[in-house]
């Protein structure tokens, strides 16, 4: 962000307030996916379409669920940094 050094603030804070959105836009995508995989798997596990008991099925779903959720977890983590920071850099300018 060090170009933002040169710029007026109305500028800074519209540049700001862009990035801002597009972190707060992957945050809630990741929590949307992460929900909606979540919820498929509990009502898979429900109707019993997926079987605790059968490892061939518990190994898919673990692996699944590690491609699935990991980057999610990481995109809300790495979100969560950028959005405080970025607030914390629009107050400092107003």
């Amino acid at each position: 962000m060090d170009f933002l050094i040169k710029m007026n603030d109305k500028a800074k804070k519209n540049i700001l307030d862009l990035n801002y959105n597009k972190y707060l836009q992957y945050k809630i995508t990741s929590i949307i996916v992460a929900a909606t995989y979540l919820f498929a798997v509990a009502i898979a596990l429900i109707t019993k379409q997926l079987k605790l008991d059968s490892y061939i099925q518990m190994t898919v779903l673990a692996i699944l669920s590690i491609v699935v959720l990991t980057p999610c977890i990481y995109f809300i983590i790495n979100s969560n940094k950028h959005l405080k920071r970025i607030l914390n850099i629009i107050i400092k300018l107003e």
